[in-house]
């Protein structure tokens, strides 16, 4: 793609995962990116870094406030978030409050403040998540996903006018470490997820971030208001089921 030197841009959750593969795409592609996370790691390669927790409101502060410092700022990827498995018999207010600030508001918040800072255009990317469509025991999850799949849409035709586009990403069972932690090689809950995925594998953080990095180029200008379903097929045959 394009240089892309001095474009800034803000990729949350991004030592990890799909975070910390899209921040390494994009800083190997030269871009300045800007990390968050609870901690810094110490092998950190982005321009510069903000430890906060954005599951609380003085940690999406923090970032907020950095962000009203910056000059420009050329994208934003809310990527950080957290899941929770409950039934709706098991379900809490407390519990949904809790997923819909991390998964939803964070980012509302967040990107607030990052579109006012993007000139000459810009790029929103979401992460959402296929359990937005409806999932066994992810009533919270799911809810708060899907809230940001609308807001996708929502911010789309508002920042229009301003040639910033605003897409997101779907994804379904990706190869990340956090998968694997719950669900192990061999283990009853990888079978249970691969019996789900009409190609019969997984994907991997490699392909979500190759996506994102065509999403938050500059040329791609036309693209906007999209939800990209990265899941092996599993939306499809869910629509056909």
């Amino acid at each position: 793609m394009e240089a892309a030197t001095r474009r800034s841009c803000i990729v949350t959750g991004s030592t990890k995962g799909l975070g910390h593969a899209i921040a390494s795409h994009l800083v190997a592609s030269g871009y300045e990116v800007i990390g968050v996370a609870r901690s810094r790691p110490h092998n950190w390669i982005g321009a510069d870094f903000i430890e906060a927790d954005l599951s609380t409101e003085a940690g999406v502060g923090l970032v907020v406030g950095k962000i009203r410092r910056l000059d420009s700022i050329w994208a934003v990827v809310n990527n950080v978030g957290a899941g929770s498995v409950q039934s709706l018999d098991e379900l809490t207010g407390s519990q949904m409050m809790d997923l819909f600030w991390i998964n939803a508001v964070a980012p509302s918040l967040i990107t607030q403040s990052a579109c006012r800072r993007m000139r000459d255009g810009g790029r929103v990317l979401n992460m959402s998540s296929v359990a937005s469509l409806g999932a066994p025991n992810r009533s919270s999850y799911g809810a708060s996903k899907a809230a940001l799949s609308s807001l996708t849409k929502t911010w789309a035709l508002e920042l229009a006018p301003r040639m910033i586009t605003v897409n997101a990403i779907a994804p379904g069972s990706i190869e990340t470490g956090m998968f694997r932690t719950f669900n192990p090689p061999g283990s009853e809950g990888e079978e249970r997820f691969r019996a789900q995925i009409p190609l019969g594998h997984f994907g991997t953080p490699e392909e979500i971030a190759k996506l994102a990095m065509y999403i938050l180029s500059p040329s791609t200008r036309y693209l906007t208001g999209q939800i990209f379903y990265v899941d092996g097929g599993l939306s499809v045959g869910r629509v056909m089921a």
